[in-house]
């Protein structure tokens, strides 16, 4: 089984939506599977990884793009 690349837009959005659009994703994905949430909430740079850290996701990467907008990849655990 492959796993799948998926990207979450979330930009113009406030906290806790970043945070809740992200688990809604990794509800939905596999094991395996990297989602990659874009946000210009900067405040999700800190919520996410924090709650991050009491899953079977592991954050594998925070960026932040000339813009402004911060891309989180999260691989899906178990």
């Amino acid at each position: 089984m492959n796993n799948l690349a998926i990207t979450v837009d979330a930009t113009g959005l406030l906290c806790p939506m970043p945070l809740l659009k992200i688990k809604q994703a990794l509800r939905k994905a596999n094991q395996g599977d990297t989602i990659t949430l874009r946000t210009n909430d900067a405040t999700s740079v800190a919520d996410i990884p924090r709650w991050l850290s009491g899953t079977t996701h592991k954050l594998l990467q925070v960026h932040e793009t000339p813009q402004g907008v911060f891309l989180l990849s999260v691989r899906c655990g178990a």
